[in-house]
């Protein structure tokens, strides 16, 4: 299997990732796994790892849309496990990396240190970045730096980095999003 896209409707059953976890084989369940799609929804984001593989190219995370008029609780255990899991993913193959949507309510910024430290794991495959959550100065200069950037969204505030000196090439954009 390549592509795995799990939304708010997808038909599991409560412990059904639960139980993918315990019956995991020893290479995981999707091993050429290349694009992962994830809604963060209220049932159960503590399994999301399961469809993680070091073939990676393309990660979207997303909002589940049953949150989108009501706030996710700060002291909720939502945040802390959406925030580890995210910096387990696998980056070597990574080519496209898309994380937030349009969801104002939600406390994306709780997540900076967990994406920050996944962007500057990526290498130099990584061509689309897209993001409402603001980076860390070390990360975002680490982007602009990356040889075959080629898309970079910022979805949010402008962001407030203080750039390291510029490459004496920047990277040949086709877009850039703010």
């Amino acid at each position: 299997m390549r592509r795995v896209h799990l939304d708010e409707w997808s038909a599991l059953a409560g412990d059904t990732l639960h139980r993918l976890r315990l019956n995991s084989p020893a290479d995981g369940w999707f091993p050429a796994l290349q694009d992962l799609s994830w809604c963060i929804a209220k049932s159960d984001p503590f399994h999301i790892d399961i469809f993680f593989s070091p073939h990676l190219k393309k990660v979207s995370v997303y909002l589940s849309w049953s949150w989108r008029d009501s706030e996710v609780p700060h002291d909720s255990d939502i945040l802390p496990a959406v925030a580890s899991i995210i910096s387990l993913l696998p980056t070597s193959t990574l080519q496209s990396l898309l994380v937030g949507g349009g969801q104002r309510k939600m406390p994306w910024g709780y997540l900076k240190d967990s994406l920050s430290s996944i962007v500057l794991r990526c290498g130099p495959s990584l061509i689309e970045f897209s993001s409402t959550i603001q980076l860390s100065d070390a990360a975002a200069n680490y982007l602009i730096h990356l040889p075959h950037l080629r898309i970079w969204r910022v979805e949010g505030p402008p962001p407030t980095y203080s750039a390291s000196p510029l490459p004496s090439v920047f990277p040949p954009l086709t877009e850039l999003t703010l």
